[in-house]
């Protein structure tokens, strides 16, 4: 539902799948849950839901030792980061993705590659390429848990920076 563009369903389902995990206590459930929700929330432009989103699940995704899901989950905090006022922070988390994905032997999956190029050549947009090119190196060269760590950082400093900016809490 979320990919055909039935936010609405996607929503209430992915809402309902959250509290069974919950209920469940299935950590992979919530992860996934809260990347879907984070995903839908920066569709309808909501940054601060959309970080509380991902906050909560980069926590999870932290214990688990899986790529996959991991590139998933720094390809929707580059979006969000490219959605606010610093995008050397976005070129950054593009690089992480670049590197891991590399080293990793992994690719993101199709449904998030055009989405992604958007991001980059958006991100690349508002920087000069010199800034691009060392925010993406500093990135490539990072592990999964600083990736995280920086993500986690960047987008709770970067959406205080957004409300305060724009006077609206999202």
């Amino acid at each position: 539902a979320l990919y055909a563009g039935d936010l609405e369903r996607a929503q209430t389902t992915l809402e309902e799948g959250l509290g069974i995990a919950r209920e469940s206590q299935s950590r992979t459930g919530m992860a996934f849950a809260l990347l879907y929700l984070a995903q839908l929330a920066l569709g309808q432009t909501d940054l601060s839901k959309a970080a509380s989103f991902l906050r909560e699940g980069l926590g999870l995704q932290r214990a688990f030792d899986e790529e996959g899901t991991g590139v998933r989950y720094l390809a929707t905090s580059a979006a969000l980061l490219c959605a606010q006022p610093d995008a050397v922070c976005a070129a950054t988390l593009i690089g992480a993705i670049a590197g891991l994905c590399e080293s990793a032997g992994i690719r993101l999956p199709p449904a998030y590659l055009g989405r992604h190029a958007v991001i980059v050549s958006a991100t690349r947009a508002r920087l000069d390429e010199q800034t691009f090119r060392a925010a993406f190196a500093r990135g490539y060269t990072m592990t999964m848990a600083q990736a995280f760590d920086f993500a986690l950082e960047n987008s709770a400093a970067g959406i205080a920076r957004a409300i305060a900016s724009s006077g609206r809490s999202g």
